[in-house]
């Protein structure tokens, strides 16, 4: 029984941390795309440039977050 306990504390906690994740990073997007409206009307070629770096920085990402699923 003890065993099943610590399971289910295990599964809440991790719900709480992924809930409390998902909070944080819906507030930090708002944020994020608050700057990119900024920088793209101050200096959109500085911008457009930035951008495709991080996308291309994000590929690579997904590419190493794709292996730790298989």
């Amino acid at each position: 029984m003890k065993k099943k306990r610590k399971y289910v504390r295990r599964v809440l906690t991790d719900d709480i941390v992924i809930k409390a994740i998902t909070s944080i990073r819906t507030k930090n997007n708002k944020q994020w795309m608050n700057m990119l409206r900024l920088a793209y009307a101050a200096k959109p070629r500085a911008a457009a440039k930035i951008m495709n770096e991080i996308v291309e920085n994000d590929r690579q990402v997904n590419k190493w977050m794709s292996r730790l699923g298989k």
